[in-house]
């Protein structure tokens, strides 16, 4: 699995982890240890390396939604 995404924020994970189900893409949310060890809270999504394009445009896609609500 590669990394899709790297966030502070579980709500944005989970948001992105439930498109890229909508969409058909297995993905998995997991922790930093190096990150969790100093403290600092680390997210990441990780997606199958041939669901990569596909999982780069769900999120390109959710990026879009969330910067045209802050308009």
């Amino acid at each position: 699995m590669i990394r899709l995404m790297v966030s502070n924020d579980r709500q944005e994970a989970e948001t992105l982890k439930g498109n890229l189900f909508r969409a058909g893409i297995r993905s998995e949310i997991r922790g930093n240890p190096l990150a969790n060890v100093l403290g600092i809270a680390r997210l990441e999504v990780f997606v199958d390396e041939r669901d990569l394009h596909r999982a780069s445009k769900v999120r390109h896609e959710l990026e879009s939604m969330v910067s045209a609500g802050d308009a």
